[in-house]
């Protein structure tokens, strides 16, 4: 085994398309995090699920958060400061005040709280992949190609952050993707690395903190193929925790 990093950050999203929260320690499951993008929200007009990266009206989306609380339940938080419930029945008011349309909130299939059975099954718009990596080695080597000071990590939604250890100007490039095909340890958890990830258009979209920054997608497309971080799959449940070492194990390719 060689170690490759450390755990920095993990982050969960239990609403999709809206801010997540960072966490120290996480359950996953071969789905994923548990908890994380189990809800979605919706334009009630057409049925069409949230979409930040395509249309406009989304946009404000990312100035939204969710959070889970202690039964496992999301809620929302607003600009004003507060936290509803996504089955609280002043919610829907709140989003519709907050986008300028009529909006509402839905659960995927395999969301099986019993609190939140009464909202509507929702489609997801793309087929998610268990678990997002990204490495700060390669939010410098983005920085430095897109001639930006720094790249924050949250334009890339991760999971999982990887602390690739101090800078080395010897050492440059998205290092992840040299782990296609291998098992990585994540602490005693661990993923295999399936494929790189494609990037869209939520990746220059401001946020709280961050403004607007097309140079970002820009930069990928034309020095990594839209391409940044990369998608695992779990073979087994178990936990994740910060600090955690990660180790390379096996390669499979």
């Amino acid at each position: 085994m060689k170690q490759v990093g450390r755990i920095a950050e993990l982050w969960r999203y239990p609403v999709s398309s809206l801010g997540g929260e960072t966490c120290h320690t996480v359950n996953v499951d071969m789905n994923g995090i548990v908890g994380d993008r189990e809800f979605g929200i919706f334009d009630t007009s057409t049925g069409l699920a949230a979409a930040p990266e395509k249309d406009v009206r989304w946009r404000s989306a990312l100035f939204l958060r969710s959070t889970l609380d202690e039964n496992g339940l999301p809620r929302i938080h607003f600009p004003d400061g507060a936290a509803v419930s996504v089955i609280d029945k002043t919610v829907l008011f709140r989003l519709s005040n907050h986008f300028g349309f009529d909006v509402g909130i839905g659960r995927y299939a395999r969301t099986n709280l019993p609190e939140a059975a009464g909202l509507p099954i929702i489609s997801n718009r793309y087929d998610p992949s268990p678990l997002h990596i990204i490495t700060t080695q390669s939010l410098r080597t983005l920085a430095r190609l897109a001639s930006l000071d720094e790249m924050n990590q949250r334009r890339f939604r991760p999971a999982v952050l990887i602390e690739t250890g101090s800078p080395d100007p010897e050492e440059s490039g998205f290092i992840e993707e040299s782990w296609l095909g291998a098992t990585l340890r994540l602490g005693a958890q661990r993923v295999q690395v399936s494929e790189k990830a494609k990037r869209c258009g939520m990746t220059l979209i401001a946020q709280p903190e961050l403004t607007e920054q097309p140079e970002i997608l820009r930069t990928l497309v034309r020095r990594n193929a839209r391409n940044f971080g990369i998608y695992c799959h779990i073979p087994q449940p178990g936990t994740l925790t910060v600090e955690a070492n990660v180790n390379l194990e096996v390669m499979t390719l």
